[in-house]
C-alpha cells in the first residue's frame, strides 16, 4: 500500500508544509548552540487486547495540535522527521512518538513542550478528537489517477494487512492466556522479599550511574 500511495503522491507536497508549520512555530527562534534532545517514546501498542493508545496524555493540556491524515505512504512520518529535525536544530527538546509496528522507521506523533505544540498521527488505528485542532490532509497530494489504476490491489493489500494484524493479535492474545496459566504455578513459589531486595539494588545502581554521567 505504502508503495503505491508513494509513487501517487507528489512529494513537494511534505515540504509545503513543513515549510507551513515551521514557519509558524519556529521562524522567530534561531539556531541555538546546543541541540535539543529528543525522547523516544510509544503511545500505542498491540497488545492481546487489540490496538491501545494513550494520544490523549500525549496531547493533554497543549495549547496548539496539529492533526495529520494520510493514506500509507504519503510522507506524515518524514513531515515530523522535519519538523523534529528544525525543532532541535534551534535548541527545543522533543518527545517523539514511534510506530509499535516499524518503530525504527516511522515517527508517528511529535511534542514540543516548551512551545505547547503536539502533532497527531491520525489513522484507521489510532485517533483523537481534539477540539480546534489544525488539520493537515496529506492526501491532498495524491494523483487520484495513478491511485485508481491501483485500486483492486490496494483493496487486496488493506484486507490481507488487516488479517495478518488480527492473527498476530490472537496469537498475543492465546501466549498471554499461556503465560497467565504458568504464572499461577510459580507465583506460590516465588520469594518476593528477595525481588524486593533485588530491586532495590538495581535502582541504586541505575542512580548512581545516572548521577556519575550526568544523565
Amino acid at each position: 500500500m505504502a508503495i503505491i500511495h508513494s509513487e501517487a503522491v507528489n512529494e513537494a507536497g511534505v515540504n509545503i508544509e513543513a515549510h507551513k508549520i515551521i514557519d509558524n512555530i519556529l521562524s522567530e527562534y534561531n539556531i541555538s548552540n546546543t541541540v535539543g534532545k529528543v525522547r523516544k517514546l510509544f503511545a500505542s501498542a498491540i497488545t492481546p487486547e487489540g490496538f491501545i493508545n494513550h494520544l490523549d496524555s500525549v496531547v493533554g493540556g497543549y495549547k496548539k495540535v496539529y492533526t495529520i491524515k494520510g493514506e500509507p505512504g504519503t510522507n506524515k512520518s518524514r513531515l515530523l522527521h522535519i519538523i523534529k529535525e528544525e525543532a532541535t536544530r534551534k535548541g527545543f527538546d522533543v518527545e517523539a512518538f514511534y510506530c509499535p509496528i516499524d518503530p525504527e522507521n516511522k515517527l508517528e506523533h511529535l511534542v514540543i513542550k516548551d512551545l505547547g505544540v503536539a502533532f497527531i498521527t491520525s489513522n484507521d488505528f489510532h485517533s483523537i478528537d481534539v477540539l480546534d485542532s489544525q488539520i493537515i490532509d496529506m492526501n491532498k497530494y495524491i494523483n487520484q489517477t495513478i491511485l485508481n489504476q491501483y485500486f483492486d490491489v490496494l483493496q487486496y493489500d488493506f484486507r490481507v494487512y488487516n488479517e495478518l494484524l488480527d492473527r498476530a493479535i490472537a496469537t498475543i492474545h492465546d501466549a498471554k492466556k499461556s503465560h497467565d496459566y504458568m504464572e499461577t504455578l510459580y507465583i506460590p513459589h516465588m520469594d518476593f522479599d528477595k525481588v524486593k531486595q533485588s530491586e532495590d539494588k538495581m535502582i541504586e545502581r541505575i542512580l548512581k550511574y545516572a548521577e556519575e554521567h550526568n544523565v
